[in-house]
């Protein structure tokens, strides 16, 4: 019996520590052990393709808002000299964009997938506004992936010399 009494004693201060250490405040091991207890949300190879198929629709439609939705609240958006964090940003820069063209249109190439991060190839045309200019370029995007959402967008462009297919 005193043994059954000292064992449940010990289950119940273990409960009461574990307990404590979740409650504290963020930046203390409570908050560490609640970040490694949380699951990580692994995007599936469909998951991956539906999320640049929207990110390409949004571009065409210039629907900057549907763009900047794909990102993590810190996500960064990154091209050849310029890097923008937060949907907010990424949102402006997109909208700013699309007031420019005319038309866009996208060709999905390929998509490769590993587990928090994808490739893609995709061929990229437009036409801007007022000018008429024409500009094709082929577009490789690195994208890193947090919960669901896009953690890290970049952008290599090629527009010297495009595929043309």
């Amino acid at each position: 019996m005193q043994r059954h009494r000292s064992i449940t004693l010990l289950l119940a201060s273990l409960l009461l520590v574990a307990a404590i250490t979740l409650n504290f405040e963020e930046g203390s091991a409570g908050q560490t052990l609640k970040q490694t207890a949380k699951t990580e949300v692994v995007m599936t190879p469909e998951g991956v393709r539906s999320l640049v198929e929207r990110a390409a629709a949004s571009w065409v439609k210039g629907d900057a808002n549907a763009f900047a939705s794909l990102f993590a609240p810190d996500g960064e958006f990154v091209v050849p000299g310029q890097r923008w964090v937060g949907v907010a940003a990424i949102e402006k820069v997109a909208a700013e964009f699309a007031k420019t063209k005319a038309q866009v249109s996208i060709k999905i190439r390929r998509i490769i997938t590993d587990r928090q991060q994808a490739v893609v190839e995709w061929q990229w045309e437009e036409i801007e506004n007022g000018t008429g200019k024409h500009t094709q370029a082929d577009d490789v995007i690195v994208i890193d992936f947090a919960d669901g959402q896009v953690k890290r967008w970049r952008e290599y462009i090629d527009d010297k010399t495009p595929l043309r297919k």
